[in-house]
């Protein structure tokens, strides 16, 4: 049924509407962006195109790809049994990920500590997008990395240095060895 939903939003909006799965990429629509094309070739996913989704298709991670401007009012403009239903992130600016309230990186987070014994407020979160959020706020110390934006930078507790400059590595560095 999620799908059903996503793909009515997306095709009442124009917009490209793929499925990550476990085989590759899935999408019905004959028009790819480049944005979606950049999206597998990051992720190395085959696209298969079809004329109606297959119904073994896995499920992992439905997305819209388009242009920063198209996602963000497709964002503001997402129907409320939508947002009530799933967590709708950026995976980055080209993306607009849809996923289980249960599938958050902060719901992996609580579940990976709960499994290692470790105390939540001893964790710490590491990110750059809207996805990681949800991390943020389960985490004891929330780190965004200096190449994420400002909005991501200012909901996190530390701002680490960028990708190119071993931001991870610093980050660790100064909060954990």
């Amino acid at each position: 049924q999620d799908y059903l939903d996503i793909q009515k939003f997306a095709d009442n909006r124009q917009a490209y509407f793929q499925i990550e799965s476990t085989d590759g990429s899935h999408t019905i629509d004959r028009f790819v962006p480049n944005e979606a094309q950049m999206e597998n070739y990051l992720v190395n996913s085959p696209l298969f195109i079809h004329d109606k989704m297959p119904e073994e298709v896995e499920l992992i991670k439905p997305i819209i790809n388009g242009s920063k401007r198209k996602l963000d009012s497709l964002q503001q403009n997402l129907p409320l049994d939508l947002k009530t239903n799933l967590d709708v992130v950026r995976g980055a600016w080209y993306n607009l990920e849809f996923m289980s309230k249960k599938a958050t990186k902060g719901s992996g987070l609580q579940k990976i500590s709960e499994f290692l014994n470790i105390d939540l407020n001893s964790s710490m979160a590491i990110g750059d997008q809207g996805n990681d959020l949800s991390m943020f706020e389960k985490s004891g110390i929330s780190v965004a990395m200096g190449n994420a934006s400002k909005d991501i930078q200012n909901k996190a507790d530390f701002v680490t240095k960028n990708n190119n400059e071993a931001g991870v590595g610093y980050a660790i560095s100064k909060f954990v060895i």
